[in-house]
């Protein structure tokens, strides 16, 4: 099976979440931002203009989708578990609605795998098949940097779907 890095594309424009660490706190582990929020959250946010468009796929402060990657997400795992999040855009009158999926986390990352030189980034990710058991969207467990792994199956539905915003990295499995 091939897996997936997923994380915000490079042409994407990420929100300002303004108080967000002040009022959820930072954190690497979604498991403590899930369970710090409500069933539904209301949440202001900066967008640079009236074009920019809300995304499909949000990465920080953490791992949020939009209704049509939700509906792919529970195609695949009918009983994940997701709360509501709405961004407001106050300045532009915009709204965007989002899903954060209280994702299973894997202890799967290789000894393989290749770090930065302070070794808090991994350049190229490496993964342990037998550890997956067949998930097909996870967080990865590493203390260091947010990873959110999909397999080719959920990959591909979300490309045929036109997924705006999302990027995709190789990781090998071992």
């Amino acid at each position: 099976m091939r897996y997936f890095r997923l994380h915000m594309g490079r042409g994407g424009v990420q929100p300002g979440f303004g108080d967000w660490y002040t009022k959820i706190g930072p954190s690497v582990s979604e498991e403590n931002t899930y369970g710090k929020l409500e069933e539904k959250t209301y949440w202001k946010v900066k967008l640079d203009n009236q074009e920019t468009a809300f995304m499909d796929v949000l990465t920080k402060p953490c791992f949020m989708v939009s209704r049509e990657f939700f509906n792919l997400i529970r195609l695949y795992c009918p009983g994940m578990e997701f709360k509501y999040i709405a961004l407001f855009d106050e300045k532009n009158g915009r709204i965007g609605s989002y899903f954060i999926p209280n994702l299973p986390e894997v202890d799967c990352l290789d000894e393989s795998s290749e770090f930065d030189w302070t070794r808090t980034r991994i350049i190229k990710g490496a993964l342990c098949e037998e550890k997956i058991k067949g998930q097909h969207i996870f967080r990865l467990k590493w203390e260091k940097e947010r990873c959110i792994i999909a397999d080719l199956d959920l990959v591909e539905s979300a490309f045929r779907r036109e997924v705006r915003g999302m990027e995709i990295e190789e990781y090998v499995v071992r």
